[in-house]
This record gives structure tokens, sequence and C-alpha cells, in this order.
């Protein structure tokens, strides 16, 4: 795999490890009663977050499709990696399926979420805290998801660069 699919996959990174100054609040609660969520984490915080999520839901639609975009050729990269790359098939695979799980995970279930906290109607305080805290453990297993493509792909990128350096140092 070449290094544009690595910068693209550090690119989204990126825009979720963004997020994440959001999210962490709610991370210390993923096993606790739902209901009980508007009590830990306070009113400001939880307005913070849903004021960020109605900026991301409004920011222009060029950012959305270049975000499309990438995570396509990062698809149709891996993927092909998978095909042409019969030393490394099982590991293109693998991050071809998490890259793909990923994707989907954020368009079936971060995305919907923040585009209702972004509507113009405020939520009841339980409601919008049991959101922020679906897209925040949603968004931290996409989040994982990627970092293990990232990882998968630079463990590739590396080996393959190894392979051309003894080569080359054969040749000479």
């Amino acid at each position: 795999m070449g290094v544009l699919p690595n910068i693209l996959l550090g690119f989204l990174g990126g825009q979720l490890f963004t997020r994440a100054v959001f999210d962490h609040v709610w991370w210390p609660h993923i096993g606790a009663d739902l209901s009980t969520l508007k009590s830990k984490v306070s009113a400001l915080q939880r307005q913070e977050a849903v004021t960020f999520y109605r900026n991301v839901a409004n920011q222009p639609t060029n950012l959305l499709y270049v975000t499309i975009g990438i995570s396509a050729l990062i698809l149709i990269s891996t993927f092909g990696q998978t095909l042409v790359n019969k030393t490394h098939r099982v590991v293109n695979l693998l991050s071809f399926l998490s890259f793909a799980t990923a994707v989907a995970a954020y368009v079936l279930k971060v995305h919907p979420i923040i585009q209702t906290l972004a509507g113009s109607v405020r939520q009841k305080a339980d409601v919008e805290a049991k959101m922020l805290w679906e897209v925040a453990v949603w968004q931290a297993a996409v989040g994982v998801l990627v970092v293990t493509c990232l990882l998968m792909q630079t463990s590739v990128g590396e080996e393959e660069l190894q392979v051309a350096r003894s080569e080359r140092a054969k040749k000479d």
C-alpha cells in the first residue's frame, strides 16, 4: 500500500481524535446505568458537546464530500491490495474489514445521532446525555478500528519497504 492511503487514514484518525476532546468525559461511564448519566456529567460539558456536534453537523458539505472520497479511496486501496498482494492477503483483508466496519458504524450509528443532536428541537437532559454517550462510545469504536487499519497497513508497507531495500542491496 502506498503512502497516500496511510496519510488519508491519519487525516480520518485526526478528525476522530479531535472529537475525543468532547467524548472522553463519557468513556468512564461505559458500563454505567444510562438513566444516571445526566448526573455524572455536568450540564456545561453536555452543552459544549452539543454545541460542538451542532457545528459538526452544520459544517460545509464539501468537508463531508472530502471525507466520503477519502473513505472510498481507502476502501478501494485496501480491497485492491487484498486482491493483488498475495503475500499479505490476510492482513490486507483484515485491514479492509476493519475499515469497512468503521465506515459502517459511523454511517449507521454516529452520523444519525449527530444529525439528531443538531436538530432545532432541544432534547431533555437525560435523552441528550444518552445520545452523547452513544456518540462517544461509537466514535471510540470507530477510532479503534481506524487505528487498527492504519497499523496493519503501516506494518505491511514497512515489510514491503524492507524487502525492496534488501533486493536493492543484493543488486549493489
